[in-house]
């Protein structure tokens, strides 16, 4: 049994469960609880996660495809985003794996082949008893779908919508992944990140990579007088 990641698209290595922090709030963690247990050919049959960018969805999709190849399962990750150029039959065939996770549904509103394809999936998915795990940007009931049915499809299994993680979290997960990295943040340097630079994920996971290069490049340590010099908002 193994991953399928179509097209040769390559999951990050970070992108483990282990590494996903859910923080205190209740739906970030039933997600980490459901995706592990498809991972394991457990629990619902189908999960729906949708919420704003880099909240957790794709690392949680790619975490469950992951933890399946270690539990002997076979698993196929489809990232719509990138794959909408190359034509809706790359999903024939799918329902043969145990687990199929989908990321970034809303794309292909509009697409009436691409509807089609992704319909008929899910059926075949549930037929076969296949898990499901698909994310969005957008609630479920809010895609402007053409093919009305396949709203309701994606409410077959529970839709959680993944939350932000608050500055505290935030600033755990930074030292955590930080330390993983090799490197650390003092206290000092972390309270002047979050005052002087935007507080999103997407701009952390920025901060992160490049701090990691710039640490490895000229093996200087993290520090404020670093930040002001070389971390600039992209």
């Amino acid at each position: 049994m193994n991953t399928q990641l179509l097209l040769g698209i390559q999951a990050p290595e970070y992108a483990r469960f282990e590494r996903y922090w859910p923080g205190a709030d209740s739906n970030n963690c039933l997600a980490l609880e459901l995706c592990q247990q498809a991972a394991r050919n457990e629990g619902e049959r189908q999960c729906f996660l949708y919420g704003d960018e880099a909240v957790g969805k794709t690392h949680l999709l790619q975490a469950a495809c992951a933890e399946a190849a270690l539990n002997g399962l076979s698993a196929s990750f489809i990232p719509l985003r990138e794959m909408v150029t190359y034509g809706c039959g790359v999903l024939q065939g799918l329902e043969q794996q145990q687990l199929v996770c989908i990321d970034d549904i809303h794309v292909i509103a509009g697409q009436a082949g691409w509807e089609e394809a992704v319909f008929d999936l899910i059926n075949r998915c549930r037929e076969q008893d296949t898990r499901l795990l698909m994310s969005s940007s957008i609630p479920a009931s809010s895609h402007a779908f053409e093919l009305g049915d396949l709203r309701s499809r994606l409410a077959w299994g529970p839709v959680l919508q993944l939350h932000e993680l608050q500055q505290d979290e935030k600033w755990q997960w930074l030292q955590a992944r930080a330390e993983y990295r090799g490197f650390f943040i003092s206290e000092e340097s972390g309270q002047y990140l979050f005052s002087h630079y935007p507080r999103s994920m997407a701009f952390l996971n920025y901060a992160l990579e490049e701090l990691d290069r710039i640490t490895l490049q000229t093996q200087r340590k993290v520090t404020v007088p670093l930040l002001k010099q070389e971390l600039n908002a992209p």
